[in-house]
């Protein structure tokens, strides 16, 4: 049976070569290795205004999915409010598409590849705006060569050092992906598996979104969770414990659990620990999540975020107390006596104000620290 892969096209499109270089590499690799072309999941709204600017600049974000030979991808158009939601078009697309005969497992993948590794290309001098540099890389990336020509660009020694060590990072990280498309090579029974990373950073949006945010509301909302997130072991070094990003857009899972998942609800956004906590809760299961280290992957941590970051607690703390409320509302059909049902409706709603006093605590607190820190 086929594994088939799932790219999130980003939203904005690429924004220089480079990037488009290490999508290039991802797609050949997700073809290379597993011999079936990946769904690259397209929002068509954002594709056209980018498409009707790119008429004015000549260039577009977009274009290199023109460049692919025919049956090297799977264009799949969709409107979407939400990343997530487009994770739920490419798996429906997989699961309307197929035989449950012909595909084992499902890999999501983010194609936003900006800032792999230690280093921002936008913070070094020269760099972003040459266009002959520019080149230079992508073309060390897509020959895989991953070493920059020092005599091209005019660039100082330290700023090239700098561009091997980038070029470094995005070989390891091509690397990992090309493993974490074949955990189940090595392994059995691995139900769900999540890209873990870190992002070189205590101050990165996600790091701040996580430890401030999704994290306390767990805790708070799904206390067994939070503990069981604590458990994850790694793939490979199973003494390594704790999943460092629950909201990773990085999935590797059988296809009879994303179907089992996908029958609960699901949501447009934050849907890897919508599905964590329904694995963990719904069924039951402290057992079969487990995480793969890809590396650094950066993150910005400028005031810009804060409304990224803002919007994305509210998010997740809208969708964990739906999922409670879901989980925890007593069904008359499990009570004899109208008043024993009465009796638990009452105290399902006044642990849930509970809940929800602490909920809105967590999330105005984590408001006034990411105003001071994001400054």
């Amino acid at each position: 049976m086929a594994i088939q892969v799932v790219i999130i096209f980003p939203y904005g499109g690429l924004k220089n070569s480079v990037e488009e270089a290490v999508f290039h590499e991802m797609v050949f690799r997700c073809l290379g290795v597993l011999g079936t072309p990946p769904i690259i999941v397209i929002e068509s709204q954002a594709q056209k205004k980018a498409q009707e600017k790119a008429q004015e600049k000549a260039s577009s974000c977009y274009k290199i999915l023109d460049t692919f030979a025919q049956g090297v991808i799977i264009q799949h158009h969709v409107w979407s409010v939400d990343t997530c939601q487009r994770w739920l078009d490419g798996w429906g697309y997989i699961i309307d598409n197929s035989q449950d005969s012909e595909i084992s497992r499902v890999v999501l993948l983010p194609g936003d590849t900006e800032q792999i590794g230690h280093l921002n290309l936008n913070q070094l001098t020269g760099v972003v705006e040459n266009p002959d540099v520019m080149d230079a890389l992508s073309s060390a990336i897509i020959q895989e060569n991953f070493h920059y020509p020092s005599n091209v660009g005019g660039l100082k020694e330290s700023t090239i050092k700098k561009l091997n060590s980038y070029l470094e990072s995005v070989h390891d990280f091509l690397q990992k992906i090309t493993d974490f498309l074949l955990v189940d090579r090595n392994h059995q029974d691995l139900p769900i598996v999540i890209g873990d990373f870190s992002t070189g950073s205590d101050m990165s949006s996600k790091d701040l979104i996580d430890r401030y945010g999704t994290l306390p509301l767990i805790a708070n909302w799904f206390p067994d969770t939070f503990e069981n997130l604590l458990k994850i072991p790694e793939l490979d070094r199973p003494q390594n414990l704790g999943l460092s990003k629950p909201r990773s857009e990085f999935l590797n899972i059988d296809i009879q659990t994303l179907k089992i998942l996908l029958g609960y609800k699901p949501f447009a956004y934050e849907q890897t620990l919508n599905m964590v906590v329904r694995w963990c809760e719904q069924q039951k299961q402290s057992n079969g999540i487990y995480k793969f280290t890809l590396g650094e992957l950066q993150d910005d941590n400028s005031f810009r975020e804060y409304r990224n970051c803002i919007d994305q607690i509210e998010r997740t703390e809208r969708m964990l107390k739906y999922v409670w409320r879901e989980l925890n509302e007593p069904k008359q059909e499990n009570y004899s006596n109208y008043e024993d049902y009465k009796d638990a409706y009452s105290e399902f709603m006044r642990n849930y104000a509970a809940y929800d006093r602490n909920s809105t605590a967590i999330r105005q607190s984590a408001n006034i620290i990411l105003e001071k820190i994001l400054v």
